[in-house]
């Protein structure tokens, strides 16, 4: 987990980082809530970078397509 810095702040917690219930404080609270954040940070970042392959690589056919037609326009020309 990585803290947030600012000049002349303390460092605070990401802003979704679980809150938890009053008079939890305790270590195995804190350390199930970080794990459960941890969690759902770690599926959204594979979740992320899976829609950003895809992206990629439509991007790319679109290219490969462009492409294609480009020639086939000048050869008819």
């Amino acid at each position: 987990m990585k803290l947030i810095s600012r000049p002349n702040r303390p460092a605070t917690l990401p802003r979704d980082f679980p809150q938890l219930p009053a008079g939890t404080h305790t270590s195995a609270a804190l350390r199930a809530a970080t794990e459960r954040w941890s969690d759902n940070s770690s599926s959204t970042t594979a979740a992320l970078h899976d829609s950003h392959r895809r992206l990629v690589a439509t991007i790319n056919q679109l290219r490969s397509a462009d492409q294609r037609f480009s020639e086939q326009v000048n050869a008819a020309y």
